[in-house]
């Protein structure tokens, strides 16, 4: 079989196996609807993707769960301004009853009350983001979090050892410049070497700075990724 023709095969397949995937997400997206399919489209998905009917099930269960969750994302998300608003009402009836404590205490007292449920809203919202990422069933976006959290450790070691290296070499300079103001005989040759460490010191932390701008368009990137897991 020729490389082009082994190719298309490949391709084929490729395309096949995404297919199947694709059929096998709709399929549970349906069921968590609430829709019946026709077992016949049941049993040709299972049979597809290679899963049973307990893979289904749980498939079905962890979406309605992200889907839940999701949605208290949403809430959490709508609770900012409510929180402001409250906030300055909170502030405006402290100046209103400053003479009257207890008028006061009878009006910031609920207002208080929510703020605190909305303290919990926002622990629970959290929680709901950490269990949404930590059960991302889409291996795509699990790589893409991998990849870019391997990625941003090697640049911060390669980001450290040049930290280094320029503090080593600006040490190494100071040392020479010492040395050059304590003896007038070699004190060309102790600036000319303190010269050169100083050069490499910056070079060093040059590369060191470009890093950290990779790394920071890095933690952008990560932020993103991070974000599609909280999908359902």
């Amino acid at each position: 079989m020729s490389a082009a023709v082994l190719g298309k095969v490949v391709e084929a397949q490729e395309k096949l196996r995404r297919a199947r995937l694709t059929e096998w997400r709709d399929l549970v997206k349906l069921i968590a609807d609430g829709k019946e399919p026709e077992p016949s489209r049941v049993e040709s998905v299972l049979s597809g993707v290679s899963k049973s009917l307990e893979d289904l099930s749980a498939a079905v269960s962890l979406l309605q769960r992200r889907r839940a969750l999701a949605k208290q994302l949403e809430l959490a998300a709508k609770l900012d301004a409510e929180e402001k608003r409250i906030g300055e009402q909170i502030a405006a009836e402290r100046e209103k009853v400053q003479k009257a404590a207890a008028a006061c205490d009878a009006i910031i007292d609920p207002l208080g009350w929510r703020l605190r449920e909305i303290e919990n809203e926002r622990r629970r919202a959290e929680q709901a983001a950490d269990e949404l990422r930590k059960t991302c069933p889409y291996p795509e976006i699990k790589e893409e979090i991998d990849t870019i959290t391997r990625q941003l450790a090697e640049l911060e070691q390669e980001r450290q050892k040049l930290l280094q290296h320029a503090s080593h070499c600006n040490g190494n300079a100071s040392s020479c410049e010492a040395r050059a103001d304590n003896r007038d005989a070699f004190e060309a040759d102790y600036r000319a070497e303190a010269a050169k460490h100083r050069e490499k010191a910056a070079a060093a932390t040059e590369k060191a700075n470009e890093l950290k701008r990779q790394i920071d368009e890095l933690f952008k990137a990560d932020a993103i990724a991070r974000d599609k897991a909280l999908r359902p």
